[in-house]
């Protein structure tokens, strides 16, 4: 057996085989021209799909979450003020005083502040009456269906005796606030 083999070509051999070597030479053409130029391709092609298909998934997630976050919101719509004006919350504190049994001495307000999405407001009100009475005014305020509370409270301590709970007169400074949507 013979294993030399002929490495060399001659011009005779590339003439007889010009056929072959021209097929094996559009061959690895086409293989290059299919690697760079549709292989590449579709592999961007998918890897684009992929990168939208996530973000679609994100921005879906993002979409759930702000729908989520804009039902919890509209749940606290209603103990929100209707009006956006400080007259509403002077008279809702004037209704809860006289229900409990309180005099207002004297009420003052301030223009309203906005806020981002809010306008937070407030009224300033000197009272009298029992410790009771007093203690109904802000319960009252506290646990009404409006979103409203106390901010501030300060008594006139001339009467000490009325904050033992007995039935004189006490005197308190109290700041009211809320907030209304915009």
């Amino acid at each position: 057996m013979d294993l030399n083999v002929k490495l060399s070509f001659t011009k005779e051999d590339f003439l007889k085989n010009r056929i072959l070597i021209i097929g094996i030479a559009i061959a690895l053409i086409s293989v290059w021209h299919g690697y760079n130029n549709i292989y590449k391709a579709t592999i961007t092609s998918i890897q684009k799909v992929k990168k939208d298909i996530y973000n679609e998934g994100v921005s879906i997630d993002i979409s759930k979450r702000l729908s989520a976050l804009n039902k919890e919101v509209k749940g606290y719509e209603d103990y929100f003020a209707k009006e956006t004006d400080v007259l509403w919350l002077m008279d809702k504190v004037s209704r809860f005083a006289g229900d409990s049994g309180l005099k207002i001495i004297s009420v003052n307000s301030r223009p309203c502040s906005p806020l981002k999405t809010f306008l937070y407001c407030n009224v300033n009100i000197v009272t009298t009456g029992t410790f009771h009475q007093l203690g109904d005014f802000i319960s009252s305020i506290e646990s009404s269906n409006e979103f409203m509370h106390v901010e501030k409270l300060s008594f006139d301590k001339s009467n000490e005796s009325a904050f033992r709970g007995g039935e004189k007169p006490l005197s308190a400074n109290i700041v009211i606030a809320t907030y209304f949507r915009k």
